[in-house]
């Protein structure tokens, strides 16, 4: 009788949340608009949510799936809430899974994923806080108030906030107070997109 590894627990969180990095990874692009690029989610296979602040003019944004830079349109933006849609005609993404509100749990672990530059990059934290939503500075309404002690190093914005499942709970961008890093969530995603 061989005794486990006493690895082997830490190695199995580990792959764990490697290979959820990698599901959510699937469903991200960069999007280049103005400064420089940041992260925007699938939300459709021609859709993309990323932060508004990014896309805040419509000739010259594009976004890059699969190492290929295609040309984007913007369907719409909320300045309130830092958000945008954009469509990528003829594009074929992989749209991301998300988690349904009722699954969110204070201490679960969760993954901060970004594609800003072509590669996946991530940081791990727990969630923190979830609580009822709020209204932004400019009255735009947030169903759902995420946090995670997740650090908001450059990068972030338009970034999933993701379950060791790989589910999406959210998508980090700029608003409230010193434009800190808020997360919308879900809910809020798709009642906007729509």
């Amino acid at each position: 009788m061989t005794s486990a590894s006493p690895f082997a627990a830490a190695s199995a969180v580990s792959d764990a949340l490697s290979a959820a990095a990698a599901r959510v990874g699937e469903g991200l692009v960069s999007v280049s608009g103005r400064r420089w690029p940041i992260t925007g989610i699938a939300q459709a296979s021609d859709l993309v949510l990323t932060a508004a602040h990014a896309a805040d003019r419509e000739e010259g944004l594009r976004i890059q799936s699969g190492g290929t830079w295609h040309p984007a349109q913007l369907v719409g933006r909320d300045p309130g809430l830092d958000l945008a849609l954009l469509r990528v005609p003829g594009a074929s993404l992989s749209p991301v899974t998300w988690l349904e509100a009722a699954q969110r749990r204070v201490g679960s672990l969760v993954l901060a994923v970004s594609r800003p530059r072509g590669s996946v990059r991530t940081r791990l934290g727990v969630l923190s806080v979830v609580e009822p939503g709020f209204l932004t500075p400019w009255g735009a309404r947030v169903d759902a108030t995420l946090d995670a002690d997740v650090s908001a190093r450059p990068g972030l914005a338009g970034a999933a906030l993701a379950d060791v499942e790989g589910r999406v709970l959210g998508m980090y961008v700029s608003g409230g107070p010193r434009e800190r890093r808020v997360v919308l969530p879900a809910e809020t995603l798709a009642r906007v997109a729509s």
